[in-house]
């Protein structure tokens, strides 16, 4: 792609990211189609839309109030000084270091404010399957009486009771229960999680080290991050699962197509554990980035033995996910939401479960909102991380090739969620933690990249 073309492309991204994330736009939901769910999204938005302002400007005002009054000379010899020591720290082990910070944290998190309990009732949903796995079962035999003992996001089937999710977050879970510490599936995923995407950041901008080293903290101390990556959510082992495959990815674009087998396996974990965005993330990016690397000057014979060896790490998670589907729902395509909502479960622009509207309006309201809520809860800064990336975008001469493989990473999923009704809030906008990593690596790129007087990377 031209150079030119790239700019434009880059400012272009900057000024739409900019336009959904510090304007109103989530007032198209203010109708009543859009129901109960459109009314809470923009209560909680506008509080949102005033924090993400107003903390810019108290934060840019001081902080430009100190620059003029004391100069910022000093300041960027103290970072300067502290960069450096970071970067004689080589990646891996800035990884390792950031990956057991992470854990060590969520872990806290998990004891001291959660009290090890689940928070939401999909993780008790999930936990429910992971119980009975952890016995040797698919699913719980239940008396009669199975209204009394049947929760939202559970269905019985002819096995007995299940959770509605893919097989894979429980079955993490249960191998925790298994081993008497289930509450520690999490956080462990999530140090791995952090660990990787340190890696993967340290390959795509090889020659911004004090980048990497500033994203690889930010990973380890970000609320967003921690406080979900604490509880038993499917969305802490699916971000673990999209980093992998991201990594094997690039290994396998750079250098031997075995590396494509551990894509092949990530992406097989990712997609039993949430399906769309597993698609998404796990097969379609990967697949375009090596067909880009085909475009620039490889053979498709290259491309073709990477796909190959894909397909035979994922394989596998194909077969168990049609052997469990067939065994519980009686079909290889049925899915347990399937069976618990029914067609107004599915992708696309219709009613949703509960009756209210989801078309092109809410697809637009819900991704501004949760674009301007992530820019919040991502660091809880004063200066809203979202925006902050943006403004980098419109800044920027040139982009790093290997920044346009984190902006893929970052929006994918904003864009595949405009397809989905549910937009879930839960510690933040949820259905954006796989992104979140992307987003924090970017940020720390917009925070050094616009402190510099020449703004080329």
């Amino acid at each position: 792609m031209p150079l030119a073309v790239r700019r434009l492309v880059a400012k272009g991204l900057g000024t739409v990211i900019l336009l959904l994330t510090l304007t109103p736009l989530y007032r198209v939901l203010d109708r009543p189609e859009s129901g109960s769910f459109g009314e809470g999204t923009i209560i909680r938005a506008s509080t949102h839309l005033q924090t993400a302002l107003w903390g810019t400007v108290l934060a840019v005002g001081v902080g430009g109030l100190f620059a003029f009054l004391f100069g910022t000379q000093g300041q960027r010899d103290r970072l300067a000084s502290v960069g450096a020591a970071a970067t004689r720290v080589s990646a891996t082990r800035w990884a390792l270091v950031c990956g057991v910070v992470a854990a060590g944290l969520a872990s806290a998190a998990h004891l001291l404010v959660f009290d090890g309990f689940p928070s939401l009732v999909d993780e008790m949903s999930t936990l429910l399957s992971a119980r009975a796995m952890a016995s040797g079962r698919l699913a719980i035999p239940l008396p009669e009486a199975t209204a009394a003992w049947v929760i939202p996001n559970t269905l019985m089937t002819p096995a007995g009771w299940v959770s509605q999710y893919p097989p894979m977050s429980p079955l993490l879970l249960a191998l925790g229960y298994l081993l008497g510490a289930p509450g520690l599936v999490g956080p462990l995923l999530l140090g791995l999680g952090v660990g990787v995407t340190v890696l993967v950041a340290a390959r795509l901008l090889p020659d911004q080290p004090a980048v990497v080293r500033l994203a690889g903290f930010l990973l380890a101390v970000s609320p967003f991050l921690l406080l979900i990556g604490a509880g038993y959510l499917s969305h802490v082992p699916a971000a673990t699962f999209t980093a992998l495959a991201i990594y094997a990815t690039l290994r396998a674009r750079d250098g031997a197509w075995t590396w494509s087998i551990v894509t092949g396996i990530a992406a097989g974990l990712l997609v039993t554990t949430r399906p769309w965005i597993g698609l998404v993330l796990g097969v379609a990016f990967p697949t375009a980035i090596w067909l880009e690397r085909t475009v620039r000057g490889r053979t498709p014979r290259w491309w073709v033995s990477r796909a190959f060896g894909a397909t035979l790490g994922g394989l596998p998670f194909a077969v168990g996910l049609v052997w469990y589907d067939t065994t519980l729902y009686g079909s290889a395509l049925t899915m347990g939401y399937d069976v618990a909502y029914g067609p107004a479960h599915a992708l696309g622009f219709h009613a949703d479960p509960w009756g209210n509207v989801y078309g092109p309006l809410e697809a637009l309201g819900y991704s501004a909102a949760n674009l301007l809520t992530l820019g919040v809860y991502l660091l809880e800064s004063p200066v809203p991380t979202v925006p902050l990336v943006a403004l980098f975008l419109l800044a920027s001469r040139r982009l790093p090739d290997g920044v346009w493989i984190l902006l893929g990473w970052a929006l994918l999923p904003v864009v595949a969620n405009t397809a989905y009704w549910h937009h879930g809030f839960h510690l933040g906008p949820r259905m954006l933690y796989e992104a979140a990593p992307a987003w924090i690596v970017l940020t720390a790129l917009g925070a050094i990249g616009l402190t510099r007087r020449d703004t080329t990377s």
